[in-house]
């Protein structure tokens, strides 16, 4: 359960920057509706994709969104 209980966490954390890129006028201009599934398909591909330690660009991103 630890996994979906930090799955859960970062989902709630990096919404506001999903939403955020989903929305800009070219992306949302392209994909219309799905946008924002786009974005958090990419997003979670990366995320399980990620073979390393250092999650400091995600947290400079998600400062960066707010």
């Amino acid at each position: 359960m630890q996994d979906a209980d930090a799955l859960a966490r970062l989902c709630t954390a990096f919404t506001p920057l999903i939403l955020k890129e989903a929305h800009y006028p070219s992306v949302f201009d392209a994909l219309g509706e799905d946008a924002v599934n786009t974005a958090w398909v990419i997003f979670l591909e990366f995320i399980k994709k990620y073979n390393g330690r250092d999650f400091r660009h995600l947290r400079d991103a998600y400062h960066r969104s707010r």
